[in-house]
């Protein structure tokens, strides 16, 4: 992360008064509650502070003869998807993404999950404004470590998951980041309109609705997106789909090693011990089916997930990002794949309780499920599924 070299508090806060004014005051409200919390909320607040005093406005960069070839592509790439989030999905940029901070580090926050070694139970960290999340997040990779080894140390399974992109849920103008502008296009697209998402439909302290909300628009404004460049917009999306389906075969694979796990844990007939040994046999299993279908399963993409990072903490992690995107099909459908209409649904939807909300998305899990036929541009479901697809079975 970029450190300030040059202006005090005061100077930095007159830049932007009423929204830095108003995080800060909720920051050190929170923190007197504890030491842990005044180190938190301290670095959290130290984190944002830096990243928003290190912009650089898009325009002049575009303006700039000096800027690099390759710095201006991407940029003027990344505006042209944020048009299309405004014109053809309704999701205005409000002023974010028009500047650009060139990071220090790969990723710009490490989210810590945890999970006990017999159960799939992640503590809930709770922060202003956003509710409570089965994650803590640090802008310094070694706060993020320190913590994931407290845990551990307490008999958690850590997971640490780097981050290329947050939303501030509009409190801020977020910038482009050099740890994703970068990616190929879709990717691009894909994480841009995830972001935006963010900003559009949040319903605090639901994080698996929230994420498997951005992913769904992520993923689908992308796809529309791509197919805007014509001919040429075809081919791309069917190389972009290629990739998304060998990680949604990875994904359905972790996802069972999830409930076979979930069956370990809860078979009150077996110790403690007996359990453990259990869990053991299925990661062996898992890597053992992974390692006989490698070619189907990416070809290699997954080789260090599989050999380091796969825990009780990184399944965890994986069923928040997705666990509510099949339910969201229904309504997709039922808006006949108009975002307005399928906005204003989900904007119902984050006004419910969450007891209701839960039970709403468990009905159009349930209705997915069942095979209900989707509405679907027929020239999507040309190129939504590679003919050479193995599916594997473990």
């Amino acid at each position: 992360m970029h450190i300030f070299s040059n202006g005090g508090i005061k100077d930095r806060l007159r830049q932007y008064p009423n929204r830095l004014t108003a995080f800060f005051c909720a920051v050190l409200a929170l923190a007197l509650t504890g030491c842990e919390q005044l180190q938190y909320y301290h670095q959290a607040a130290t984190g944002q502070w830096q990243l928003m005093g290190s912009r650089t406005p898009v325009a002049r960069l575009l303006a700039d003869s000096e800027t690099d070839p390759a710095l201006r592509r991407q940029l003027e790439l990344a505006q042209d998807i944020l048009g299309f989030a405004q014109q053809k999905m309704g999701m205005p940029h409000r002023g974010k993404y028009q500047s650009y901070v060139a990071l220090a580090d790969r990723y710009v926050v490490w989210n810590v999950f945890a999970s006990p070694a017999l159960a799939f139970a992640s503590p809930r960290w709770c922060y202003p404004i956003v509710g409570c999340t089965p994650y803590r997040g640090f802008f310094d990779k070694e706060d993020a470590e320190q913590f994931a080894g407290d845990l551990g140390d307490t008999g958690y399974e850590t997971y640490i998951g780097g981050v290329s992109a947050y939303s501030t849920l509009g409190w801020f103008k977020d910038p482009l980041l050099s740890s994703f502008l970068s990616y190929h296009p879709a990717d691009l697209a894909e994480l841009l309109f995830h972001e935006l998402a963010h900003a559009q439909i949040w319903a605090p302290g639901d994080a698996v609705f929230n994420e498997s909300l951005a992913d769904f628009v992520g993923t689908e404004g992308a796809r529309q997106w791509l197919l805007t460049d014509g001919t040429d917009g075809y081919r791309k999306l069917a190389v972009w789909l290629k990739r998304q389906q060998q990680w949604e075969q990875m994904k359905q694979r972790l996802l069972e090693l999830k409930d076979r796990l979930s069956e370990v844990y809860g078979d009150v007939s077996l110790s403690d011990d007996e359990k453990l040994l259990r869990k053991r046999d299925r990661y062996a299993e898992f890597r053992q089916c992974y390692n006989e279908n490698r070619a189907d399963l990416g070809g290699g993409r997954f080789d260090r997930l599989v050999s380091e990072g796969v825990n009780n903490a990184f399944l965890v992690s994986l069923a928040t990002y997705t666990n509510w995107r099949e339910a969201l099909q229904i309504p997709w459908r039922d808006a006949q794949q108009d975002w307005t209409s399928f906005f204003a649904s989900m904007q119902l939807l984050e006004q419910l309780p969450h007891e209701k909300r839960q039970q709403q998305l468990e009905r159009w899990q349930e209705e997915a499920r069942r095979g209900v036929p989707l509405a679907r541009d027929d020239q999507h479901t040309d190129y939504a599924d590679d003919p050479d697809a193995k599916e594997v079975q473990c």
